[in-house]
């Protein structure tokens, strides 16, 4: 079997995602990405196997993880710059990116 439209796109964001330097564009990949691995997750071969292995599904969450997480850094660096003192607050609303 092909590889599916879902698939596609997600290869695509995540290989786009790291040029990106606008933060509110890279918010939004990582939502599309997540949402799009779950679609992943759910499709099914016609006879209602899983198409896409759970390693690969790891394997895109992990790239997914390591792309939400390296905005939540560039968003604490500049946050700590203009409110030293307030990190913990802010690592609490960053996080449920």
């Amino acid at each position: 079997m092909g590889i599916s439209k879902t698939e596609v796109n997600l290869k695509r964001l995540l290989a786009a995602a790291p040029q990106q330097q606008n933060q509110a564009k890279l918010v939004h990949y990582v939502a599309t990405l997540r949402e799009q691995l779950e679609q992943l997750a759910e499709e099914r071969t016609p006879e209602g196997l899983p198409r896409i292995s759970k390693a690969v599904l790891n394997d895109y969450s992990e790239k997914i993880e390591a792309i939400a997480s390296k905005l939540v850094n560039r968003v604490v660096c500049i946050y700590e710059l203009i409110y030293p003192g307030e990190m913990f607050k802010c690592k609490k609303e960053l996080y449920s990116l």
